[in-house]
Parts: C-alpha cells; sequence; structure tokens
C-alpha cells in the first residue's frame, strides 16, 4: 500500500503477490492488486483497449477475493463486469446469478443481470426478472427505470412510460426519468399526458 501511494506500481504488484504466496487468503493483498487492475482497465481508450492479460489477473483476482468472502458485493458486481468486458456473457451471467443467489434483494445485482439479459436480446426474461423484484421490494427507482428500459425496447411503450412514472415518483429530481416518461408516452400515442409532461419539464 506505501509503494501505491508513492506510484511505485510495479513494486506494489510484487510485494502484494509476495504476501499472496506465503498466505493465499491473505484478502487485503487480493483487493490491492484487483484495485490495481481495475485503474489501468479504466484508463483504456477505444484506440488502446485494455490489455487482455490485465483483465484475466482483475478477475482472478476478484474471484480468489470472492472465494474467500463470498459476502463481498461489490467484488461480485466487478467480477460480472469484468467478464463482460471480456466479453464472456453466460459466464457473467453465471456470476450475477450466483451473486444473487447470496443476495437477493441487491437492487445493483438484479439490474446488472437484467441489463444483460437485454444486451443478449432476452427483454422477456429481463422483464421477468424485474417484475418479480419489484413484488418484493417495490421502492428502487433504479429497477423501475431499467424495466422501463426493458418494455421500451419490446415496445410495450405505455407500460415503459408507467415503469418511468413510478421510478420518477421515488427519484423526482432525476430529470432524465421524466424525459424517458414523456418520450414513452409520445410512443404509446398517449400525447396528452405526453404534451403535459414537456410543459412540465419545459416550466
Amino acid at each position: 500500500e506505501s509503494y501505491l501511494k508513492n506510484n511505485r506500481v510495479r513494486e506494489a504488484v510484487d510485494t502484494a503477490n509476495q504476501a499472496i504466496k506465503t498466505d493465499p487468503n491473505n484478502i487485503e493483498a487480493h483487493r490491492l492488486l484487483s484495485g490495481i487492475y481495475v485503474q489501468l482497465i479504466g484508463r483504456a481508450t477505444p484506440q488502446q483497449p485494455p490489455n487482455p492479460e490485465t483483465i484475466n489477473s482483475a478477475i482472478h483476482e476478484f474471484e480468489e477475493i470472492v472465494r474467500i468472502d463470498p459476502s463481498e458485493q461489490q467484488a461480485f458486481l466487478m467480477l460480472g463486469r469484468l467478464y463482460q468486458i471480456k466479453g464472456d456473457r453466460n459466464r457473467a451471467m453465471t456470476i450475477y446469478q450466483t451473486f444473487l443467489g447470496l443476495e437477493p434483494g441487491s437492487e445493483e445485482g438484479v439490474t446488472a443481470l437484467a441489463k444483460l439479459q437485454m444486451d443478449a436480446g432476452n427483454n422477456t426474461e429481463a422483464i421477468g426478472l424485474l417484475e418479480d423484484f419489484i413484488k418484493q421490494r417495490p421502492e428502487s427507482a433504479q429497477v423501475y427505470e431499467t424495466l422501463g428500459e426493458a418494455y421500451s425496447d419490446t415496445e410495450e411503450f405505455s407500460k415503459a412510460a408507467d415503469a418511468f412514472k413510478h421510478a420518477s415518483e421515488l427519484d423526482p429530481d432525476d430529470v432524465e426519468l421524466k424525459k424517458s416518461q414523456a418520450q414513452a408516452l409520445f410512443a404509446a400515442d398517449r400525447i396528452d399526458e405526453a404534451a403535459k409532461l414537456y410543459e412540465d419539464l419545459a416550466n
């Protein structure tokens, strides 16, 4: 950690790896390494995509973290994202499903899995997943927003508008939710409601 604070990344990595050789269950060393690799991946650009070796190293560290401590929610979520970056959608889906089995009340987990299903064209599965979650936890604006996006993808615009409305009621300061609701209302041919909402937004 001291090496890292002084921007001596190579030495930080080497020392953390030495700590892990001594104790493979040293979770702090795995966390330090995972953080370094995530930073390196975060610096990537379209012109210079992340190094596959760095992605694999990050995946390894997060897999070790969740092996040692399965309650590490953020590690599970990051592991799923890394598999998405790698292009392994099936593995990412398995990770999210495993995570939700451990933490069924996680809105981050359910939205991550739903969006992955949507990206795969499985909108019906995504909608079912989100609606089941809402039955148990109807106070999540994030889940309602994702549900609105899923209904928009299936061109069920009236249902999308209602979902965005629920999300907006839960998070009234988010103007983008109101815009999404207005767009869905317009697409659903609920013109009067859309016009009223656009007027409210303009004021």
